[in-house]
C-alpha cells in the first residue's frame, strides 16, 4: 500500500518498518471480529494466511458504518479503510505491512479458535521441519475436508488455500506465501520465504501440489524444473515439499526433502 507518511518516515529514519500500521488504530477490525458476524472470523483468518477469496458482494453496503449486518458489509468497509483490497471480485490483504496489522487486530481479540489454529499450525510446521510425511499428509487432509466445500474440493485453488490455512503460524517468521512463483522452468505452486529478521536456521519452503499422482512426483517436479531458482539470493536450508491426494479416496500423501544452499 502506498502511504506518504510511510515514505517520509522511512527516508528520515533510514529504516524499513511498518509505519502504516501506526497511523490508524486496528480497533475497528477487532470490533468487527467481536460482533460475531456469520463467517467473518473464518474469512479474515483465511485472508491472513495469504488466501484470495471470491464471492464478495459490495453493492449492498450503504456506507453506514453503524449498520454493518453481514460479513460482506464488513469486508467492504475494511476495503474502504485499506485493510483489504479487491480485484476482479477477489478479496485479499494488499501487502505484508497491512497483514501484520490485521494479525495484531485479530490477536487482540483473544479468540479461542484463533489460538487453537495457531497451536495446530505450529505442530504441523514442526513436523514438517522434522520431515514427518505421514503426519503432514494426515493434517493436510483434515484441513482440506474442514475448509473446502464439496463442490470446490477438487481444485488446485482449494488445495492451495488449504495448505496456506494449515501453515497459518508461518506469519511469524515468513513473508506472505507467494503463489505461482516464476522460477526455473515453470511456476512453483507455493513458496514461503523467511523474513530477514527470522532465525537464521528457519528454512525456506517450496511446495508443489498434485492430485491423482504421487507426492514423490510433485517433489521430483520441483527438482526437475529447478523451482529453487526462485530463491537464488537466499542461502540456507530449503525444504522441498510435495503434497498430493487421491480424488476418489481423498487420501493425502506427502514427500519432503531438504537441501542446503550455500551463500553466494
Amino acid at each position: 500500500m502506498y502511504n506518504p507518511n510511510s515514505i517520509r518516515e522511512m527516508v528520515s529514519s533510514r529504516q524499513y518498518l511498518p509505519f502504516w500500521g501506526n497511523t490508524a488504530s486496528y480497533e475497528t477490525v477487532a470490533e468487527l471480529m467481536l460482533q460475531d458476524l456469520k463467517g467473518l472470523k473464518d474469512c479474515l483468518i483465511r485472508l491472513l494466511c495469504g488466501c484470495r477469496l471470491e464471492g464478495i458482494n459490495t453493492s449492498k453496503f450503504n456506507n453506514d458504518i453503524s449498520f454493518i449486518k453481514n460479513k460482506d458489509d464488513a469486508k467492504t468497509y475494511l476495503i474502504h479503510l485499506g485493510y483489504l483490497a479487491c480485484t476482479d471480485g477477489r478479496v485479499y490483504v494488499p501487502d505484508e505491512e497491512v497483514r501484520l496489522t490485521l494479525r495484531d487486530a485479530i490477536e487482540s481479540c483473544n479468540l479461542a479458535e484463533y489460538t487453537e489454529l495457531i497451536r495446530k499450525s505450529q505442530e504441523l510446521l514442526e513436523k514438517t521441519y522434522e520431515g514427518d510425511c505421514a503426519f503432514v499428509a494426515q493434517k493436510i487432509r483434515e484441513y482440506h475436508e474442514e475448509y473446502s466445500s464439496i463442490i470446490k474440493y477438487n481444485s488446485e485453488e482449494s488445495l492451495a488455500n488449504t495448505v496456506q490455512n494449515a501453515y497459518l503460524v508461518c506469519i511469524k517468521d515468513y513473508y506472505r506465501p507467494v503463489r505461482e512463483m516464476p522460477s526455473g522452468e515453470g511456476f512453483a505452486d507455493i513458496v514461503f520465504i523467511p523474513k530477514r529478521n527470522a532465525d537464521r536456521n528457519t528454512p525456506a519452503l517450496v511446495i508443489e501440489l498434485k492430485w491423482n499422482r504421487s507426492a514423490q512426483t510433485a517433489l521430483s517436479q520441483i527438482k526437475a524444473r529447478h523451482y529453487t531458482k526462485a530463491l537464488e539470493d537466499y542461502s540456507g536450508t530449503i525444504m522441498l515439499i510435495g503434497i498430493s491426494y487421491d480424488k476418489k479416496t481423498k487420501e493425502h500423501s506427502c514427500a519432503i526433502e531438504s537441501i542446503k544452499k550455500a551463500a553466494q
